[in-house]
């Protein structure tokens, strides 16, 4: 590699490592001069990488890609792509979590790449040129690659009923994550659900043992210090379930019915959103959905509107601007106001399915299959219900997608072992 580009990818990588902290990501602990230029030290180091850790199961397979699935997701909601990523990029602790490092072929969404990445033949992305800028599909191409890789190198561990369910649910993702079309891709965080989907088993290697000294090793972009857990605090997995819990019983209704949007003053909100564990479906299906409002907290209309960098959004006020919208397992907010939604697994999606120029809520139940959408957002004094539009046996995740280049969004259902389903929205 020329000395100029390696200069480039480590000061892209140390811009995005003291962007993001998180205990995904290789924590940036110095920049020192090396004889050939600057050097990032990193923790932890003397992981082995996925390419150097021993033979995994198909379920160790699974748990390491859920995670990493999980991780690429935070950090498309951040705003960041890593851009080159390959097993040779992913650390496995001694408690089997892997990491990512390598960031010098990524960068915030939207800017070129510093350098191209040079990927396999049959790892290369065929919607991509050269110079185009970094998209979050980019991420998911490569995982689907390094399914297909993992699976095959397991190939041999076993060949019973079992291990051939498991093998074929992880292609069928890494299919879906590979689509020629990039709107066709698994979001980063529909293919972690697929993953535990498609394998219940899915765990994490339960010991990362490396290979013996003198064993060949990867280049990588960064150099390591002393193995050290990363500094960032941990995800806010605990503090989201018990706040979950305390709305245990507004989300209790949802169970055998209704699905109440209430909008009052919003509680404390919980650390940036982790990759939550799958949450058990509702055990029950909802014959319609109603969204039923309270005194909402007055939000002046903006003047201008700001960027939102959000997966969902949406112009719930009304004032001719979108905000970006948190969901956390039932609850919804935006801006002062704050929504019940559904029921413990439900997962939502935004989307002007109408197209008529206002986006509004999709509502998917796994449970069942069934899938809602509202025509609009609860206010004071309205309640707002939604019957299923569809049934999609299997479906575990909403996304849209502009299929016909009309500029209008529909709305997918993803599932196990095939392309995802259309919902015929009004």
């Amino acid at each position: 590699m020329l000395r100029d580009d390696r200069i480039a990818l480590l000061g892209r990588e140390r811009q995005v490592l003291e962007a993001v902290r998180h205990p995904g990501v290789v924590e940036l602990l110095a920049v020192e001069n090396g004889p050939d230029g600057p050097v990032l030290l990193t923790a932890p180091s003397d992981a082995p990488t996925l390419a150097r850790l021993p033979a995994v199961t198909l379920e160790e397979v699974a748990g390491l890609v859920a995670a990493v699935a999980s991780t690429l997701a935070d950090l498309h909601d951040l705003g960041f792509v890593h851009g080159g990523l390959t097993a040779e990029e992913v650390l496995v602790g001694a408690d089997g979590h892997p990491v990512l490092r390598g960031f010098g072929h990524g960068g915030r969404v939207g800017e070129p790449p510093v350098v191209e990445p040079t990927a396999p033949p049959d790892a290369i992305d065929p919607a991509r040129a050269e110079g185009d800028p970094l998209d979050p599909t980019v991420d998911v191409f490569a995982l689907g690659a390094l399914i297909r890789t993992l699976v095959d190198a397991a190939g041999a561990t076993r060949g019973d009923r079992a291990w051939r369910s498991a093998a074929d649910a992880l292609r069928s993702v890494a299919d879906r994550a590979m689509a020629p079309d990039p709107r066709l891709r698994l979001s980063a965080k529909a293919l972690a659900d697929a993953v535990r989907h498609g394998v219940p088993g899915a765990r994490l290697p339960r010991r990362a043992t490396p290979e013996p000294p003198g064993a060949a090793e990867p280049q990588s972009t960064s150099r390591g210090a002393p193995l050290r857990r990363p500094v960032a605090p941990p995800v806010a997995r605990d503090r989201r379930r018990s706040w979950f819990l305390a709305g245990a019983a507004v989300l209790a209704v949802a169970v055998v019915g209704l699905a109440v949007v209430t909008t009052s003053r919003p509680a404390p909100r919980p650390a940036p959103r982790p990759a939550p564990d799958p949450v058990p479906p509702a055990t029950a299906a909802a014959a319609t959905t109603t969204l039923r409002p309270r005194p909402a907290v007055t939000i002046a209309p903006a003047r201008g509107c700001p960027e939102v960098d959000a997966t969902l959004a949406a112009d719930t006020d009304g004032d001719g601007c979108p905000e970006g919208l948190r969901w956390s397992e039932g609850i919804v907010e935006a801006g002062g106001a704050r929504w019940a939604v559904g029921g413990p697994g439900d997962v939502v999606a935004t989307g002007d399915w109408a197209c008529r120029g206002r986006s509004t809520l999709a509502l998917l139940r796994p449970a069942t299959g069934d899938v809602f959408v509202f025509d609009g957002w609860a206010s004071p004094g309205r309640e707002l219900a939604a019957s299923p539009l569809t049934r999609v046996d299997g479906g575990f995740a909403l996304r849209s997608a502009d299929l016909d280049g009309d500029g209008c969004p529909e709305l997918l259902v993803e599932r196990p072992g095939g392309p995802p389903v259309p919902v015929p929205t009004p």
